[in-house]
């Protein structure tokens, strides 16, 4: 789950050895992301999962202003900042004083080149629907801070093992969520080239189909040579078109057949991974109808989570029309 928060940030205490200041926060979500409620004026087609089922810990995103006065620096450096830029001097702990598994990215800074804003990551387990808030203290530490655990979920393959052992061929991406590994390959969009939970390989690299990917149907090659509308419409089509010209969409056009579709990180930590992917759906003739751009999202211990009616391992899709004629 990918919670909505609010998160109020206040005070200020000292404590512990290592721990030089603290703000607290308190987490509240607000609500419970995946799913549609009946009874909506749209039909509710895939609705949230019963309460029994959700995850014990709810993943929770939330930003926060770090005092000035802190110093805390980020690393890599820039303008703009990476999406690597992180720190070590911060923490997020209970209420018991215990560092929690978090992640930390860099989004301002201060004109001294402090962190002014930080993206922070982390697992709730006390998250209780329709319940009070969470408290946590955001904390300056003199050391040991920083993204917990220390190594990030996504990986650029360089070989096949390497540097991952389940890197399966250079390029690739490859994402382990603890509870799942996903592989990505650029150049073949297959929408995910390999998954495996546990031990069980849910989609086997090299077996895919000769549809696999994202597929549309649409004009015929002769038709999109012509360079007219009728090169991009289909008839009949969805309303609310007009069209009513001879083109009929049964063509396959399919992200598999980019060479050149990418595949890259976006956001790359120990509890959320963003893997940013765009290909043209293309058919057999090289003709490309549209362009696309899907967003995946992975969660530390995770398999598939249902997000906004779809994946929760989630691929939001982005589609345009690759127009032959000036459309």
């Amino acid at each position: 789950m990918l919670a909505v928060v609010s998160a109020c940030l206040y005070g200020g205490v000292t404590f512990g050895q290592t721990v030089i200041s603290t703000v607290p926060i308190g987490i509240q979500a607000e609500t419970w992301p995946g799913g549609c409620h009946n009874g909506t004026k749209l039909p509710c087609v895939s609705p949230e999962p019963a309460a029994a089922t959700r995850p014990a810990n709810a993943a929770v995103m939330f930003g926060a202003v770090v005092p000035d006065s802190w110093g805390v620096l980020c690393s890599p450096t820039g303008s703009p900042l990476s999406f690597l830029s992180t720190t070590s001097q911060l923490e997020v702990v209970n209420i018991a004083g215990a560092p929690q598994p978090v992640q930390f990215r860099c989004e301002s800074t201060y004109t001294d080149g402090s962190a002014k804003w930080v993206l922070i990551d982390i697992q709730d387990p006390g998250f209780i629907e329709g319940g009070f808030e969470s408290n946590y203290e955001l904390a300056l530490v003199t050391s040991g801070g920083g993204n917990n655990p220390a190594s990030s979920m996504g990986t650029m393959c360089t070989g096949a093992g390497t540097p991952a052992a389940g890197c399966l061929a250079s390029g690739d991406l490859f994402i382990n969520t603890g509870a799942a590994t996903f592989s990505l390959r650029p150049g073949s969009d297959n929408l995910f080239e390999q998954v495996t939970i546990g031990s069980t390989i849910l989609v086997l690299a090299g077996g895919q189909g000769a549809n696999d990917g994202l597929m549309a149907m649409g004009p015929s090659h002769a038709a999109v040579t012509l360079g007219t509308i009728d090169s991009v419409s289909c008839n009949p089509g969805p309303p609310p078109t007009n069209y009513a010209g001879s083109t009929v969409c049964a063509t396959p056009y399919l992200s598999n057949l980019d060479p050149f579709s990418t595949f890259v990180f976006q956001d790359n930590g120990p509890l959320r991974t963003v893997v940013v992917a765009q290909s043209n759906l293309m058919n057999a003739n090289g003709d490309i109808y549209m362009h696309q751009r899907k967003y995946y999202t992975f969660l530390a211990q995770r398999r598939l989570k249902y997000h906004r009616q779809r994946f929760r391992e989630r691929v939001q899709r982005t589609f345009s029309l690759g127009c032959a004629a000036d459309c």
